[in-house]
């Protein structure tokens, strides 16, 4: 394999190991949602203040998603 001649069989031991740190949080949070019991009912309502922030980052999101362009040159 390229990786043993290339001396960096530490970097894919690293990624195996963030791998399965990975599935294990993640499969944490599917075992919560799924098969779990709520110990409160959700109210299925968010704050003024919530739902302001997520209007704004709807409205500002998708233009940077189409048009990045612009924001560098207004860093630079």
């Amino acid at each position: 394999m390229a990786v043993e001649r290339s001396d960096l069989v530490w970097l894919v031991v690293a990624a195996v190991l963030m791998s399965v740190v990975s599935v294990y949080y993640y499969l944490r949070v599917v075992v919560a949602m799924c098969f779990r019991e709520r110990t409160e009912p959700a109210s299925g309502r968010a704050s003024p203040a919530t739902a302001a922030v997520l209007v704004v980052l709807a409205g500002v999101v998708p233009p940077l998603g189409v048009l990045p362009g612009p924001v560098p040159a207004l860093v630079q």
